[in-house]
């Protein structure tokens, strides 16, 4: 998972360089503003509740956003996009995956570093700047869930991932 207002701001990048007519000449306070910006993406996706770009945006709720950890607690093991050498090591744990040879152990880590790099050289607005409360105003939700994903990331760190044929 990765911070609900990096995804939003990454997505609006895109829409832009990929010269979207309805997003091209809009600025990054006046996309977020618009009907066109996706609020609390993961909420929607996990609640059911996602809408066509630009389409009718549904009201999410506290019901909702209770229901979205709910179901990330209960039904998802949680990766963090900083964290993702050490999720990635709890995958393969859990499924008993071994990369086996050289190439295989080398085609991981090129991905791994590939998405962390782009993670990581990504700049975003610091948090609490105007920028930031004005991605945040309409994310407010998926922030709650982030936070929530973060505690359950630590708290599967103890785990040791036993699956139903090993656990008897």
């Amino acid at each position: 998972m990765k911070n609900p207002i990096h995804v939003a701001i990454d997505k609006y990048r895109y829409l832009v360089s990929s010269n979207s007519p309805q997003i091209m000449n809009m600025s990054f306070v006046e996309y977020f503003d618009s009907p066109y910006a996706e609020d609390n993406w993961m909420t929607r996706a996990l609640t059911g509740k996602l809408s066509s770009f630009g389409g009718e945006v549904r009201s999410l709720s506290q019901d909702d956003l209770d229901s979205a950890i709910e179901i990330l607690s209960q039904k998802c093991l949680v990766g963090l996009y900083p964290n993702l050498h050490e999720f990635l090591a709890r995958l393969d744990n859990y499924f008993h995956w071994e990369l086996q040879t050289r190439d295989m152990k080398k085609c991981r880590e090129s991905v791994y570093t590939k998405a962390y790099d782009e993670y990581t050289k990504s700049l975003y607005p610091e948090e609490g700047s105007d920028l930031w409360r004005v991605v945040f105003k309409k994310n407010r939700f998926d922030m709650q869930l982030f936070r929530v994903a973060e505690h359950l990331f630590e708290d599967e760190s103890v785990l040791s991932f036993k699956t139903a044929e090993n656990s008897n």
